[in-house]
């Protein structure tokens, strides 16, 4: 007969051991989170709007990713030359600084992948055959030659980035709003990479901070606050009220 203690510890034992087991972590399905991503439809204009749309469903999937993206944006922006290969691409991505952005569940290869599955569904017309003159699975790659087509050889696009940061969507909801407000930052900065004329003061900024918190005026009266009182030029230099 088996002693009382031994089945009692063996019963402990066991539930400690499943207790300290690491827990598998929660993986979202990609056909699940690409279900409302919208397909592309090769317009110009549409181009920053769906590329916001593309980075949030791809952070879902890999948290901290859409942070990387969005520094590349403003990267690419500045570049004069087109990146030959994948290899080259990825490389860039190596060389933002490990302070900038962080992906804890995630590797560059996995988002990769990913990224190569969501615009092999999401791409029609030019913009797939962007994706099919890459490699298979080198999503970044051919990430990058779509921004490239589309905002780089495209003014239409600098105009739409220039309408969207004076006529911001307004944020309905408290829980979005710091997703809204570094998403129309990052906006702003890859406008300013095309030079002075298209660096904005703090004023402007204000109105346009107007326009997207207008549910939430408590918000915008504590930002205003900080205005500047001078302004001595037009590339944001000023003095703030002390």
């Amino acid at each position: 007969m088996a002693n009382k203690n031994d089945v009692h510890g063996k019963t402990v034992n066991d539930r400690e051991s499943t207790d300290s087991a690491p827990k598998k972590k929660y993986k979202v399905d990609i056909g699940r989170a690409i279900m409302n991503l919208s397909n592309f439809d090769n317009n110009r204009v549409h181009f920053i709007e769906w590329n916001d749309e593309l980075l949030n469903t791809l952070s879902r999937l890999h948290p901290g990713s859409r942070t990387m993206f969005k520094e590349r944006n403003r990267r690419w922006a500045k570049k004069d030359a087109e990146f030959n290969t994948c290899v080259d691409v990825k490389s860039d991505i190596e060389e933002i600084p490990e302070d900038v952005f962080e992906l804890p569940d995630s590797t560059i290869e996995q988002i990769n992948e990913d990224l190569y599955f969501v615009l092999v569904e999401k791409t029609t017309g030019e913009s797939a055959a962007k994706v099919k003159s890459v490699m298979e699975g080198e999503g970044i790659h051919a990430y990058f030659k779509i921004f490239w087509w589309f905002v780089k050889t495209s003014g239409v696009a600098v105009q739409d980035l220039s309408r969207k940061f004076m006529h911001p969507k307004p944020t309905t909801k408290e829980d979005n709003m710091m997703t809204y407000l570094e998403a129309w930052e990052s906006d702003i900065k890859i406008l300013e990479t095309r030079g002075g004329d298209f660096i904005m003061n703090f004023h402007m900024k204000l109105i346009a901070l107007e326009v997207m918190l207008e549910k939430f005026p408590q918000v915008y009266e504590a930002i205003e606050r900080t205005a500047p009182i001078v302004v001595s030029d037009d590339k944001g230099e000023w003095e703030y009220n002390t």
